[in-house]
């Protein structure tokens, strides 16, 4: 069954056709979005041989549902035959959003095993990357996530409590967890990019156990294939073309409007505890303009439009 992928916000549909649709002169090749999913898996699958069908498939099946979006070069270039050149700080992001299920009795949950599929998935696509379209200096990887906002939303989680910090505490260790099992694979599959010294510059793992032991021990023997692996930083266009969700950990609109989330807790303090509770789990230091603290300076929560904390 061929997947079919859901436009649900005309935001998303104009940044496709504006920045991500393959037109060729007055010819157009991607006539739909699924089409553009094709060319862009298609392109970084052709490097795993014999399995570039099996990897293409899988590749389209998290583009299709939104869960994965990789770097705006890839999306914009990879498969044209156009000039992409190097690569530099090439990233990709998960959209949280898209992982949170529905269940038949009771609230919705976060699929932990696929978001740590999907987060191993964005590796090997990346590596792909490299591989097709050159290696450049900067071969370190850039993955994130957007969508922080709506999965809370989606949960019935307030942006502001401590739930919600426990939710994105989980969801980062999963991404981190997912992305490093496939580093150490793929420095076994094909070779390491960098040695088991650059285990010691990683900020969350091994260190803080609370890798798989087995997984630790693997990397310790054979390495990994990327020094860093995981970035958190903003990537609007994707964060739009994904349905419009909201960006890295920036809180829904209306919460931006009234200043505080749902029960009163002040967005920006909330903002920037957030991504302090998960900067253990990404190997580059998470900026201020991500935290927030780069457009506004926390307030007291009475003070700013009416919220008070409940």
């Amino acid at each position: 069954m061929v997947p079919t992928t859901r436009f649900t916000s005309l935001t998303a549909v104009e940044v496709w056709d504006s920045r991500f649709r393959w037109r060729d002169g007055g010819k157009l090749h991607d006539t739909t979005v699924d089409l553009t999913w094709r060319r862009v898996a298609e392109a970084l699958a052709s490097v795993e041989g014999p399995m570039a069908p099996l990897w293409m498939q899988r590749f389209i099946s998290v583009f299709s549902r939104w869960e994965l979006l990789p770097d705006e070069r890839l999306l914009a270039l990879a498969g044209t035959g156009q000039p992409i050149g190097t690569l530099p700080g090439l990233a990709a992001v998960l959209n949280l959003a898209a992982f949170i299920r529905p269940q038949p009795v009771g609230a919705a949950s976060l699929d932990c095993q696929r978001l740590v599929a999907t987060a191993g998935l964005a590796v090997r696509l990346l590596d792909n990357a490299l591989l097709r379209y050159g290696a450049c200096a900067d071969q370190s990887l850039r993955i994130g996530f957007i969508g922080m906002a709506d999965a809370l939303h989606r949960l019935g989680t307030p942006f502001g409590t401590e739930r919600a910090r426990q939710f994105a505490v989980a969801a980062a260790s999963l991404l981190a967890e997912g992305c490093f099992r496939v580093n150490v694979d793929l420095a076994q599959e094909r070779g390491q990019l960098m040695g088991r010294e650059s285990l010691d510059q990683r900020p969350a793992f091994p260190r803080n156990g609370v890798m798989p032991g087995s997984v630790v021990l693997e990397a310790m023997r054979n390495g990994v294939r990327h020094s860093r692996i995981t970035a958190l930083a903003h990537h609007p266009e994707l964060a739009r073309f994904a349905n419009d969700v909201t960006d890295a950990i920036e809180p829904l609109a209306i919460d931006v409007q009234r200043g505080c989330d749902a029960l009163g807790n002040d967005i920006h303090v909330a903002r920037a505890r957030l991504g302090i509770a998960i900067q253990p789990y990404f190997d580059a230091q998470i900026n201020d303009a991500v935290l927030g603290l780069g457009s506004a300076t926390p307030l007291q929560a009475s003070d700013r439009n009416g919220c008070a904390p409940r």
